[in-house]
């Protein structure tokens, strides 16, 4: 143990065998020593993961790399740190899986209108239990934040407006969305047959002049695989196709592929 310039320990009492005089003495003599014995541990205490007297380990080494002198280590993951239950979500503040539920579901219908299967989705990736999610989904199909019905109207509208979808794409999409297929089907009632057609010949019209650049019966099977990809029958899409060709100047003759147009 390490002592003073005289050879004297530093804890040692006063010379001539004396111990204290008083009480007060005594007790101010032992938290000076607790002093001295707690500084000197802190000088000798060895690096994590060594031990004193092992190479390349002396009392008073420098502390870890990035670790201020007498730093207690870090204990407890960050969550711990935070003051949350291990695995608990940081939205779940109070412990209320309900109200967690609530918040999450809100943020998301901020973003924009979500059918209730969506919703439910994003709630069981977050660990609420389904009866749970189900009181809660319940609950905002009640006030009127969750329409699967008004949902999947208005999905119709835009998508057959904006990419020209015909139904059969469209029924495929909502259920992919979990949208009932009765709830679908009455959404789809709104693309009547002309809308359909319509909505074909301007598809059509828009990529007609590109797709002649390979030849008439290449651009033929192009763009009926178009109508196909987007959700068109097979009888339409060709009926469709061969009308804007007509009008096109194309005759049924210029619509054979050969090698070269493949």
């Amino acid at each position: 143990m390490p002592g003073s310039e005289s050879g004297t320990p530093e804890w040692a009492p006063p010379a001539g065998g004396a111990l204290f005089g008083s009480v007060a003495e005594r007790q101010a003599a032992m938290e000076a020593l607790r002093l001295r014995l707690a500084a000197m541990a802190t000088r000798t205490k060895p690096i994590e993961g060594t031990t004193v007297g092992s190479t390349g380990s002396t009392a008073g080494s420098s502390s870890p790399r990035g670790a201020s002198a007498g730093a207690s280590p870090r204990s407890g993951t960050g969550g711990e740190r935070r003051g949350r239950k291990p695995g608990g979500h940081p939205e779940d503040e109070l412990g209320d899986p309900e109200a967690v539920a609530k918040s999450i579901c809100l943020r998301l219908l901020t973003d924009s209108a979500r059918p209730r299967a969506n919703l439910f989705q994003a709630l069981k990736k977050r660990g609420i239990a389904e009866d749970v999610a189900n009181r809660v989904l319940d609950r905002y199909a009640e006030l009127g934040l969750i329409d699967d019905d008004a949902y999947a109207q208005s999905y119709v509208r835009t998508k057959h407006k904006e990419r020209g979808l015909g139904k059969r794409a469209l029924a495929m999409e909502l259920r992919s969305k979990g949208i009932d297929d009765d709830i679908a089907a009455q959404a789809l009632l709104e693309v009547d047959i002309e809308d359909e057609w319509e909505r074909g010949r301007v598809l059509i019209g828009k990529r007609i002049g590109s797709a002649m650049a390979a030849g008439p019966a290449t651009a033929r099977r192009r763009l009926v695989g178009l109508l196909a990809r987007r959700g068109y029958s097979a009888s339409m899409s060709y009926e469709l196709v061969n009308s804007a060709l007509r009008d096109y100047g194309v005759g049924d003759a210029d619509l054979v592929e050969t090698d070269d147009s493949l």
